[in-house]
Order: structure tokens, then sequence, then C-alpha cells
């Protein structure tokens, strides 16, 4: 379907066949027209807002695929977070600096992603 996004196409399509449990044949058109849209991604994916979707992808494959998306990304957060006791070295002195959680929760990832459009509204408030 797409011009140069076929080894993405090709990686999504899989994915969703083995992650989301959708058919060989949706799972080829959608991995088509999300990478022709630049959605060739897990990260891409779980960013996506409703309008982003082609009209071709069923509702629940919509669900089922922003859900495994998401879960991906977070899966991927959480293996690249330091782990909490070998962070920074064996020294029990630097707990300062292991303040933050290994994983965020997902409403705050979803917050984050959303971010960057939040931060330009509350500038045209002011």
């Amino acid at each position: 379907a797409g011009a140069g996004g076929g080894e993405a196409a090709g990686a999504l399509h899989q994915w969703m066949v083995d992650e989301c449990a959708i058919g060989e044949a949706d799972a080829a058109q959608y991995a088509a027209l999300l990478s022709d849209d630049g959605f060739d991604s897990t990260l891409a994916l779980s960013a996506m807002c409703d309008a982003d979707w082609p009209a071709a992808v069923k509702k629940g494959h919509r669900r089922t695929i922003a859900r495994q998306a998401l879960r991906a990304v977070e899966a991927a957060a959480a293996a690249a977070a330091p782990a909490p006791k070998a962070a920074e070295g064996e020294a029990e002195g630097s707990e300062e600096e292991e303040d933050e959680p290994a994983a965020a929760p997902r409403s705050a990832m979803a917050a984050a992603l959303m971010a960057d459009d939040d931060d330009d509204d509350d500038e045209e408030e002011e």
C-alpha cells in the first residue's frame, strides 16, 4: 500500500497479529494505513487520538491496538528504568537521587504524551 514503509508496516502487521490477536488480513490492512500516516511504532500508536485512526480500522481493534501499544510503551519504559537498588551503584548514601519512580502509572504516562499540546494551550490563555 505505502511507498517506503514496507519494513515498518511488516513489523507493525506482525505485532498486531502476535500481540493484539488481530487476523492476518485486517492486520495487513491496518499496518499499511497506519504506517502511511507515520504511526509505525507502539510509541506512535500509543499517542494517537480518535481523529488519527483511519476509518477502516474497526472500533474493537482500535481499542485493542491502543491498549497493547500503551502496555508495550510502559514495559519498555520500565525495562529502561534503572533498578531501584542497583541504579546508582552499591552505595547506600546516594538515596537522594532515587526519588523518581521506576515507571510512571498509565495516567501519568498518557498525560506526558499529551504534555506538548497542553503547554501550547496554557501559553495562549495567558
